[in-house]
């Protein structure tokens, strides 16, 4: 499956909110949207800027592509309620978003690669598949093999320190 490769500090910078944990330092020294002729473009967003702006930010947040994000948004809007509660819900119950809330990747990107690399499991499946939803009913799990090797056992050892 595609995935976005572009530089996620200029992402940040043009969507004006960091989106990687590394944007934070980038975006306290750098301020406004990137590129040479950019403090000559500020202006009053239009409504449709705005908008654009933020269905962007979204995605990029969770590191999606265009179709994918308009197929989440095609069922989300199928389903009874607001669409964008809806669509919401719907990507917070991605597996590489599951994997990252539970704190086991510093970042979506290393939670994606993670899921697709086959550390975990759903249902007691393995699972490579990124967009794999889960519900509140579903068991995860680690596979074994994955608690031997030094980055996920440098991460456990992280997250469990920063939880006491």
């Amino acid at each position: 499956m595609a995935r976005d490769t572009s530089p996620i500090v200029k992402q940040s910078r043009r969507e004006g909110y960091a989106l990687h944990p590394k944007a934070h330092k980038i975006m306290a020294r750098k301020s406004g949207i990137p590129g040479e002729h950019a403090h000559g473009r500020q202006s009053k967003p239009s409504m449709y800027q705005t908008q654009l702006r933020e269905k962007q930010k979204v995605r990029r947040l969770y590191g999606l592509l265009e179709r994918q994000f308009a197929k989440l948004m095609k069922e989300a809007s199928r389903r009874p309620g607001l669409s964008g509660e809806n669509l919401l819900e719907l990507l917070e119950r991605r597996l590489d978003n599951a994997v990252y809330r539970a704190g086991f990747a510093v970042s979506r990107r290393g939670a994606r690669q993670l899921v697709s690399h086959g550390h975990f499991e759903l249902n007691a499946r393995r699972s490579a598949s990124k967009p794999a939803t889960s519900s509140l009913s579903d068991q995860r799990a680690l596979n074994l093999v994955t608690l031997q090797t030094s980055l996920m056992s440098r991460q456990m050892s992280r997250s469990s320190h920063s939880a006491g």
